[in-house]
């Protein structure tokens, strides 16, 4: 999902044609980390928004089966990442780490202020990341 230097995102892609989502979701997965696709399970859908450019994107969960540890030392970039870190999910639970402004005056964006980056959390993936917590701002 980057689309602009220095942002943070999820891995993830799109669909080849006849792929199903899971399938999708899976070979996105390893070609973006490297990693055998046993080391992960997929969960569920977890929302379908809009891009600014129009296109569909749909967020699935996943539960990683493997360490921390070991997807950090074991994930290589396919040239799509520079950097892969985990972020406690108290950050997305905390108000006061969320900013909000306008784009074109008409569109919502979502900042997010993290403990493992200096560059915060924009754009769509922080509307996505926005959506699951507030329930808990």
């Amino acid at each position: 999902m980057p689309t602009h230097k220095g942002d943070l995102a999820f891995v993830g892609g799109h669909l080849k044609d006849e792929e199903s989502l899971i399938d999708g979701c899976i070979r996105e997965y390893v070609e973006e980390t490297s990693l055998n696709k046993n080391s992960i399970k997929l969960e569920s859908v977890l929302t379908i928004k809009s891009s600014m450019r129009g296109q569909k994107v749909v967020i699935v969960s996943a539960k990683l089966l493997i360490s921390q540890q070991d997807f950090l030392n074991q994930a290589k970039s396919n040239g799509e990442w520079d950097d892969i870190f985990f972020e406690s999910i108290e950050t997305f639970k905390n108000k006061h780490r969320w900013s909000f402004g306008q784009y074109d005056n008409k569109m919502r964006i979502n900042f997010c202020a993290l403990d493992n980056s200096q560059t915060p959390l924009w754009g769509m993936t922080a509307s996505v990341v926005h959506e699951l917590f507030k329930s808990d701002l």
